[in-house]
């Protein structure tokens, strides 16, 4: 199997990657993989909040702060994610397994 041991990625904000999957592990056989989606449910959301400071403010929204709250879809993974680490990403099952944002 080849992981591409001499790749060295120096993650930031801007080239991390994320990818989620659902695996089960129960001897009732019929539950298979392209199932799971009858069992589970995965919701990702960002969200942006900012202080009030104003007491008046807070009194008439009766909360300390603002929020905004964002869905992010989330896709299969496919091999131009992971800083396109094609091999890596194949052989550990995450290319078309798992789900990214």
């Amino acid at each position: 199997m080849n992981l591409e041991p001499d790749r060295t990625l120096n993650l930031k904000a801007e080239n991390f990657d994320i990818g989620v999957g659902f695996f089960y592990g129960g001897t009732n056989k019929s539950i298979t993989p392209d199932k799971l989606d009858l069992y589970f449910n995965l919701m990702l959301n960002t969200i942006d909040y900012a202080m009030i400071t104003d007491p008046a403010e807070q009194a008439r929204v009766g909360s300390t702060y603002y929020w905004n709250k964002t869905k992010v879809p989330l896709v299969v993974c496919d091999e131009t994610r992971f800083a396109n680490m094609t091999d890596t990403t194949s052989n550990l099952g995450i290319t078309g397994t798992y789900f990214c944002p």
